[in-house]
């Protein structure tokens, strides 16, 4: 009962919040987006793929005593996602003798098991081969899932029942990248798009979500890892993806090419962060490959910014606030960067997340204390040795609010991306996922 009230109060104050903390970027990016939605996490990054955390009320400092962990359950490995819907909480693993993938729901009060859902996924020769990466999508009490070797499931959230499946590479004779399908299906109405690397012609596919058929399917390029967007420019939706040889806007009712930018990845097709829109300004960012920032205008086409060889993303999607990103960056670490020019106006010096070949941190935007859209304000993130880190991203400076340890990242780093809901964050690790409450 304890935690039935506090969830209940922390919802009521989540809908106090939402409405101010969500306007800027609801009005910006054009997105519909519900106060209801805000509450849950119900897809990769959040509602709207915003990467903000609304519902939270933080405290002044993240001590200790400020973090209670709730519950934690046993899953097999893998690097997909959490999402939370309702009083359901969805990730996928691979468990047993390793040539499965499992769809896991469990319950959010007590981390208990309601359901799961297993399918043969043979892994082979896939390199770094501890389980799914694609983060479920949960959508009018439907799961949409997508394996590491291409299997996309369409589940019902009350029982786990399959409503229907297809293979990505023997319907549309895709290539899987080196590390898997990794980009996070999205559902938007009667549709589910994804990158699906198939041919002829099928990089991208819409699905009909009730059926699982064809819709459309669009462009030759190579697939990527990236997750795509959905954006408003002007009174125009675009379809945002990102793939291994360009960014491209399509119509995302018929699959139509709007425009494309070149942005080759030179190794591995390594274009992993989902494209940051604003709604006039584009940033993408590849490990080898540098980044690219382009002014975007309705009724035209891109216009280059500026590019920069130097600053490189690996999985980490930027937080944007006016006109400053914050990148973390795999040499320097976390950036403020002035979007127009790519100028760098501080480092924190690696203070976020260590330092190393692949430093990662899942950041998002969090709670009331954003002082206006060129302010930036609180932010939270999870990084790559398990830490919660309070942050305050201004222009100004850096500043570390305070961090707790609430999972051990075991034997590989933490990349799964967090749920946040309520005042709850969820993360997972190759062993085990792990739910913790942040007191105001």
């Amino acid at each position: 009962m304890a935690f039935e009230r506090a969830e209940s109060n922390s919802r009521k104050s989540g809908v106090a919040l939402a409405a101010g903390l969500f306007g800027f970027l609801v009005f910006s990016q054009g997105l519909s987006i519900s106060i209801a939605d805000v509450l849950d996490w119900p897809q990769w990054r959040g509602p709207g793929r915003a990467g903000v955390w609304s519902s939270v009320q933080l405290p002044r400092r993240l001590e200790p005593g400020a973090v209670k962990k709730l519950w934690s359950t046993e899953v097999g490995g893998g690097f997909s996602g959490v999402v939370v819907a309702g009083d359901r909480v969805l990730t996928m693993d691979r468990a047993g003798t390793g040539e499965e993938e499992r769809v896991v729901c469990l319950d959010r009060k007590d981390g208990s098991l309601l359901w799961t859902h297993s399918y043969p996924a043979p892994y082979g020769d896939l390199d770094w081969g501890k389980g799914p990466r694609a983060t479920p999508a949960v959508d009018g009490g439907e799961v949409f899932t997508l394996g590491a070797v291409g299997r996309v499931s369409c589940l019902r959230l009350s029982d786990g029942k399959l409503r229907w499946s297809l293979d990505l590479q023997k319907r549309f004779g895709g290539k899987q990248p080196v590390w898997g399908h990794s980009a996070s299906p999205l559902v938007v109405g009667d549709l589910v798009y994804m990158q699906a690397g198939g041919e002829p012609g099928a990089t991208v596919v819409a699905l009909d979500r009730r059926t699982g058929r064809e819709r459309w399917r669009a462009l030759e390029d190579r697939p990527g890892y990236s997750s795509p967007v959905l954006a408003k420019v002007g009174s125009t939706k675009q379809l945002l993806v990102w793939t291994a040889d360009r960014l491209v806007a399509l119509d995302p009712r018929t699959g139509e090419e709007i425009w494309g930018v070149p942005f080759r990845t030179s190794s591995y097709d390594v274009a992993i962060i989902s494209p940051v829109f604003d709604g006039s300004r584009l940033f993408v960012s590849g490990y080898w490959d540098g980044a690219l920032a382009c002014s975007l205008r309705h009724g035209q086409g891109p216009e280059e910014l500026w590019k920069s060889r130097r600053l490189s993303c690996l999985m980490s999607t930027p937080l944007w606030s006016g006109d400053h990103l914050y990148v973390l960056d795999k040499r320097d670490g976390l950036l403020c960067i002035h979007w127009p020019s790519g100028r760098v106006v501080w480092s924190d010096e690696h203070r976020l997340t260590p330092r190393g070949r692949n430093p990662h941190a899942a950041l998002v935007w969090a709670g009331k204390d954003r002082s206006g859209a060129n302010a930036g304000g609180s932010a939270v993130a999870v990084n790559a040795v398990g830490e919660l880190v309070l942050l305050n991203l201004t222009p100004k400076k850096f500043e570390d609010r305070g961090r707790v340890k609430i999972i051990q990242e075991g034997d590989a780093p933490l990349w799964a991306h967090p749920a946040f809901s309520g005042q709850e964050v969820y993360v997972r690790s190759q062993k085990e996922l792990v739910c913790v409450r942040v007191s105001p």
